[in-house]
């Protein structure tokens, strides 16, 4: 019982840390997400002016100054209307029409849009956000927001040995509770003797708890002291009716085994001597084939 007992707590134990340890990577990914977001979204708001991106030297300065304030790589891009890459600050030159991207369009009907997607060229997230500059453009800013296994593959060592550290700690605190758990059964069953015997309660360290049991089989024993005194009663009369008759008495079962002789009937055989300890046989108290038969 004490095995299984420290298994399901440990089990259990277990899998409330292995869950834990992957909500907290979700949780850190979702907080890390957001505030990449955050962060560019700030950006642009402080420098969307249009005058800072209306010539390639303002857009040089506007890029220079804002990675410098940065520690982290961002791409400038500025699409115009018919969905064509007009500067890009990670290539020169981008053919691909960029119309039907969801924060593109967005941002011409509402003013800004936004959107995340998953990026093969570099495999990760990549996190895009649009302002209108004027009527025929708009400014997109980008940057890589580490995908979910790549937060796995950063704080896997660190969960790794979390979780070793709580495995410890669990088991430890298992082992401890197990025992803590069947210390007052272990020492109920101990004094489960002076309980029979009906020793005073205050003699007996019992929990309230197990006060209900204890008392329940301070009651089943007196009902079966109660049932054996009436037995024995019973057989007295039996054995002081049959020890007074004249009539011999004898009382087999199916084995032929004697359970109860009256003294007349040792006398009536003629083995006066025999006494009646235990499990005996018909046969250890005469060979007489003619009583023999007669019983059988």
């Amino acid at each position: 019982m004490r095995k299984r007992l420290f298994l399901t707590i440990l089990l259990i134990s277990i899998i409330a840390s292995t869950i834990t340890c992957i909500m907290t990577t979700y949780v850190y990914h979702g907080f890390y997400a957001n505030n990449a977001k955050e962060q560019l979204k700030t950006i642009v708001n402080l420098t969307a002016e249009p005058h800072k991106w209306d010539s390639r030297e303002s857009i040089n300065s506007s890029v220079n100054n804002i990675l410098k304030s940065v520690d982290y790589n961002i791409r400038f891009t500025i699409i115009n209307k018919d969905g064509n890459v007009i500067h890009d600050s990670w290539k020169d030159t981008i053919n691909e029409s960029h119309k039907n991207r969801p924060e593109v369009v967005e941002a011409f009907e509402k003013g800004f849009g936004d959107d995340t997607r998953y990026s093969d060229t570099i495999s990760s997230d990549m996190y895009y956000y649009a302002t209108k500059l004027n009527d025929e453009e708009v400014l997109r800013l980008s940057r890589e927001i580490s995908s979910i296994n790549k937060v796995f593959e950063y704080i896997m060592p660190k969960l790794f040995v979390l979780f070793i550290f709580i495995l410890i700690v669990v088991y430890t605190v298992s082992f401890i509770t197990a025992r803590k758990i069947l210390k007052p059964i272990n020492e109920m069953a101990s004094s489960l003797e002076d309980i029979l015997t009906e020793k005073s309660k205050d003699s007996i360290q019992i929990y309230e708890e197990f006060e209900p049991i204890s008392n329940t089989i301070r009651d089943q024993k007196s009902k079966i002291n109660g049932y054996i005194n009436e037995l024995k009663e019973e057989r007295d009369n039996i054995s002081f009716i049959t020890g007074n008759m004249k009539e011999g008495f004898i009382l087999l079962n199916h084995n032929k085994d004697i359970l109860s002789i009256n003294k007349s009937a040792k006398l009536m055989i003629g083995n006066d001597e025999f006494e009646l300890k235990g499990s005996r046989n018909i046969l250890e108290l005469t060979r007489n084939l003619e009583i023999i038969d007669k019983i059988d």
